[in-house]
């Protein structure tokens, strides 16, 4: 769920490929999610055109509203990202939305193209890249960066725990500080692979710094496949509006902007079919909260436009009892995307 602004990096699913209060320089994740179109399942009376289901594709790219809305509740299908070959696991939720349930693994290219992935036209793009050799260390604490940290093929091998590291000198996963804690280079569950961190203005293709200031405004892009959009989250750091929110509330979560188990249950957020991850953050110069918390970046404007005030909205859920599914983090989290045939975006 494809990669916040404390000076932290997260993960986002694109579906998002991925927290808005006030973290500067972030990285988040990102989840995608498929939305066609700006379209609603309520919208949709009747399958449209084609009989296809999710079963029926192989690829990220070829998802429609329609097949998305074809398909049965708890359909799952590992689907290839048609730009570099990545599977990624994508199961319709009960929010009647197709979501990656599987961070955002996507190494940006120095061009995006419109043919495959949620940009207007091909986009040429700068992004400072960090992996396990250099590490975060000079990540920095610019809220406007563009950035992304690709920590390899990690799993976390106790996803329902709360082992994590964090901290000063903890600069990438294979730190032995966070292998120590769940951390692997091998699994037995790609759910739980961690996928890449990203800044808000990577996340968002370059679009999110030209987005504005106005509280809610929604980026132009993504770096998600075509077809499949960052999930929103509300105006208003406690607001409860949006695909995050609307998501959360059908599985009993979110029925308040702080409540609701999110980590232990049987039916928790960690565990199928959402399989969110807590894969924390990445703020000036570390790794922080990776294995306690999840911070997943949406589409949408906190506040500011510049180094030092720029804010973008985030999924922010930690250990057990904390979960704010519009929260506001200095720009760089994770990603996970969504494909909408159903829900608020």
């Amino acid at each position: 769920m494809l990669k916040i602004q404390q000076k932290l990096l997260r993960k986002t699913k694109a579906p998002a490929l991925m927290v808005a209060f006030g973290l500067v320089g972030m990285g988040l994740f990102s989840y995608l999610t498929f939305i066609p179109a700006q379209s609603f399942a309520a919208e949709v009376s009747t399958p449209i055109g084609e009989g296809r289901t999710l079963s029926d594709i192989d690829t990220m790219q070829e998802m429609t509203g329609v097949i998305c809305y074809n398909s049965a509740e708890n359909e799952t299908k590992q689907l290839k990202d048609s730009r570099d070959g990545n599977l990624y696991w994508v199961t319709k939720l009960k929010d009647g939305n197709c979501w990656m349930t599987q961070n955002l693994d996507f190494d940006i290219p120095s061009t995006l193209k419109a043919s495959d992935t949620d940009v207007t036209s091909d986009t040429s793009i700068s992004v400072t890249k960090y992996n396990n050799s250099n590490g975060v260390g000079s990540w920095g604490n610019s809220n406007i960066q563009t950035k992304q940290y690709d920590p390899g093929v990690m799993y976390k091998t106790n996803p329902t725990g709360t082992n994590y590291c964090s901290g000063s000198g903890i600069t990438s996963l294979t730190n032995s500080a966070c292998t120590s804690k769940g951390w692997s280079t091998s699994g037995s569950d790609k759910h739980y692979t961690i996928g890449n961190y990203y800044s808000w203005n990577a996340a968002t293709a370059g679009t999110g710094n030209s987005a504005g200031s106005t509280q809610g405004t929604k980026a132009a892009g993504s770096i998600c496949p075509k077809g499949w959009h960052l999930p929103t989250a509300g105006t208003g750091s406690y607001n409860t509006k949006g695909s995050f929110a609307y998501l959360l509330r059908q599985y009993g979560f979110a029925t308040s902007d702080t409540g609701g188990n999110v980590g232990t249950t049987p039916n928790s957020m960690v565990d199928a079919p959402m399989y969110w991850l807590r894969g924390g953050y990445v703020d000036s110069a570390n790794l922080n909260n990776a294995g306690d918390s999840g911070f997943y970046w949406s589409s949408n404007v906190r506040s500011g436009a510049n180094a030092y005030n720029a804010s973008a909205y985030s999924l922010y859920f930690y250990t057990v009892t904390y979960l704010r599914p519009s929260d506001s983090y200095t720009r760089s989290h994770s990603l996970k995307n969504h494909n909408t045939s159903g829900s608020p975006q």
